[in-house]
């Protein structure tokens, strides 16, 4: 059994000895091209890579001619086209799970950053040290509000959702939620999207990123949205219209967002300009913990694979030879 690690190598680093008990390894730093991706896997069983780094078109995949399971280090594989690696049979796995707890983290941590104003504080304190002063109007934007007794709102109640309810719920948040298919959870009042954007103080987004989720937060939906709300998005940055976002914000339809991750390719948008901002480089997931999930969820993947198991596999099982 031959096994290559193509790509995001230093998330394999910790099971790179469990691996090799179970196949011949050998591991590459980047496979970004069309020509490496089949170069390196001539002969390979297994590939394990970075689906957002390494290419896997159509004509990559006609090109695995030995490999029988890929597995991508990530949750999101939206841009594989799993049907036709299925066609070649070839099996294809996520890692679904590994940054809950991280990436629940982070949205309360940019609730309470863009809430309290805590980069801009820090910003300005670093320029030039002071002590608020109320009776100044240019000070108000430092005037937050208590995260207790206030509504959350969130839009999607998966793992992630779900952990973001129970830490809103032990702030002493009112915790609503939409979900695609209605769920029963003692501390979440469901109701429809429209409902929850008028009644949220805080609009937290969980969804995966689909043909139905895709610019979820537009011009309509943000004109729902109570004029004190935040709104936190920890998905991908296609859910939100940027222009439609910056209208709202420059005008104070809504009063900040807290964004880890923002569809923009250069820094010229004038939406990056504004204080009610807060932007992350997608962070959310980016702990030590989250590291090792996704190193032993890997693991599991291959064992059970070769053990004729289906774990995380997101198409139809290939057979091995």
């Amino acid at each position: 059994m031959k096994i290559a690690i193509l790509s995001e190598a230093f998330t394999f680093n910790p099971i790179l000895d469990d691996l090799k008990k179970l196949g011949d390894v050998i591991s590459y730093d980047d496979t970004t091209t069309e020509e490496s991706m089949i170069e390196r896997c001539f002969g390979v069983d297994i590939a394990l890579l970075n689906c957002w780094v390494s290419p896997l078109t159509h004509n990559v995949i006609d090109g695995l001619t030995t490999v029988k399971l890929i597995v991508t280090n990530t949750t999101g594989y939206e841009q594989i086209d799993t049907s036709y690696a299925r066609s070649k049979g070839i099996s294809i796995a996520n890692v679904p799970g590994f940054g809950t707890e991280s990436v629940a983290e982070m949205v309360i941590g940019l609730m309470l950053a863009i809430d309290r104003m805590i980069p801009l504080g820090d910003n300005q304190m670093k320029k030039q040290p002071f002590w608020v002063d109320p009776q100044n109007e240019e000070m108000k934007i430092f005037k937050g509000f208590n995260l207790n007794d206030k509504t959350l709102g969130i839009i999607g109640l998966g793992a992630i959702g779900m952990r973001v309810a129970q830490l809103g719920n032990a702030f002493g948040m009112h915790v609503i939620g939409y979900n695609r298919t209605t769920k029963d959870i003692p501390f979440v009042k469901m109701m429809p999207l429209e409902d929850l954007l008028k009644e949220s103080d805080i609009v937290s987004i969980n969804v995966a990123s689909t043909s139905e989720t895709i610019g979820i937060i537009n011009e309509k939906t943000l004109s729902l949205m109570k004029s004190n709300a935040i709104l936190v998005n920890t998905a991908r940055d296609n859910l939100i219209d940027v222009d439609a976002l910056y209208s709202a914000l420059k005008n104070g339809k809504i009063r900040g967002a807290g964004l880890d991750g923002i569809g923009l390719s250069s820094s010229d948008h004038p939406i990056l300009k504004l204080n009610n901002l807060i932007l992350t480089p997608h962070i959310g997931w980016y702990t030590e913990e989250s590291g090792l999930n996704i190193a032993h969820i890997i693991l599991d993947i291959v064992k059970a694979f070769l053990a004729g198991k289906n774990l995380h596999i997101v198409n139809l099982k290939a057979n091995l030879s």
